[in-house]
């Protein structure tokens, strides 16, 4: 990860976003909290593997986007 956002900063910073993201496409509450929470597990993971995020807030959205598309299937 070339930024040093921490995973509590990241929580913090985007997580009222994520929701909103993951929200809009689910509308379901449990739903939009398993998403966030995959979410985070996916950062944390990509932080161990050292795998390049440019732009923390682009990353997890596009994240939350794609698990939200992928549960309202």
């Amino acid at each position: 990860v070339t930024t040093t956002i921490t995973i509590q900063d990241a929580i913090d910073q985007y997580s009222d976003l994520i929701a909103h993201v993951a929200w809009r496409i689910v509308q379901d509450r449990e739903e939009t909290r398993d998403i966030c929470q995959e979410t985070f597990l996916r950062f944390c993971a990509a932080r161990d593997r050292d795998e390049t995020i440019h732009s923390p807030k682009a990353w997890l959205c596009r994240i939350a986007l794609n698990l939200a598309v992928d549960t309202a299937r």
